[in-house]
């Protein structure tokens, strides 16, 4: 019974406040990464939950201290076994919420800027650590290039680098510039991305217009390009998801090709598999009785 008054006083001023927040888009700045991170104590958690009492032969180290980013929360929880252990006890939903209330409010929380090619690797003694992803390599406080540079993109460029080509008209929501000209086939163009990112089409692009894009962390072409490359000499398909374009989702994020989704509106919750919202069984019903209405009335 206890269980239960606990996730109900915690719940609902949390998803409350989950309405008003925006979805949470790590790349904000050009060539930069931009997240919140936090180093907390096992036991500030726990005391968040208010479930002291409840943890029984969980066997934690409450004086253990965690580092939590908000880009990589899922990650964080399922790498840390004692998240793990709380999930478990009281559902991701709501650990989720705590974890995410704190990174929001709590006065400890450092902001964190990642140069391209750095990716987050918080520690409990410096949560703005980070490694370099491949062919970049650490410098100092940054990630240089460790190949060739060309255009702009480093990587491998066995057939020479071409000349640079000019950029494209940039629409507001996408992450990076669109290349223009100077590329005429496919082969041209995936020369001209990085090793991981594929080429996909652009909204209201020029013909041969395209992007170089992480489809494993893009959030608006999670999985793969939701706009396919504009060549047609090789095969072209829109498989990807616009993780934004979810319905009912507040909060998601794109994880290794898959969109996670963390919170919903009032009224659904996040599925078993964490990809998408479904409606509480009171939405379903009232949704399914519209629909009987407007079966009769038509």
């Amino acid at each position: 019974m206890r269980v239960l008054s606990f996730l109900t006083a915690l719940g609902l001023p949390l998803l409350a406040a989950a309405t008003t927040r925006q979805r949470y888009h790590p790349l904000t700045t050009r060539g930069s990464l931009l997240d919140t991170c936090l180093t907390i104590s096992l036991s500030a958690i726990v005391d968040k939950l208010d479930i002291l009492g409840l943890l029984g032969v969980l066997n934690l180290d409450l004086g253990a201290n965690i580092c939590i980013c908000l880009s990589t929360l899922t990650i964080d929880i399922n790498a840390n076994a004692e998240l793990k252990a709380l999930e478990d006890l009281v559902g991701a939903n709501v650990l989720a919420s705590v974890l995410i209330d704190l990174l929001d409010k709590d006065p400890s929380c450092q902001q964190c800027t990642y140069t391209t090619g750095a990716s987050p690797s918080c520690t409990a003694s410096n949560p703005c650590a980070f490694n370099c992803t491949a062919p970049y390599i650490k410098s100092g406080d940054t990630c240089v290039c460790g190949a060739t540079l060309c255009n702009g993109v480093c990587g491998s460029f066995p057939h020479g680098c071409p000349s640079a080509a000019p950029y494209g008209k940039r629409n507001a929501h996408l992450p990076h510039e669109a290349r223009v000209a100077g590329v005429t086939s496919y082969a041209q163009a995936k020369r001209s991305c990085e090793v991981h990112e594929s080429v996909c089409g652009v909204y209201g692009g020029r013909s041969l217009g395209y992007e170089c894009l992480d489809t494993a962390r893009d959030l608006e072409n999670c999985g793969g390009c939701t706009i396919p490359h504009p060549f047609v000499e090789y095969g072209r398909s829109a498989n990807g998801t616009d993780c934004t374009a979810l319905p009912e989702v507040l909060d998601v994020s794109c994880e290794v090709g898959r969109c996670a989704v963390r919170r919903c509106r009032s009224g659904y919750h996040v599925s078993s598999d964490g990809t998408l919202c479904e409606p509480d069984a009171q939405t379903a019903s009232f949704v399914w009785q519209q629909r009987q209405g407007d079966a009769i009335v038509l």
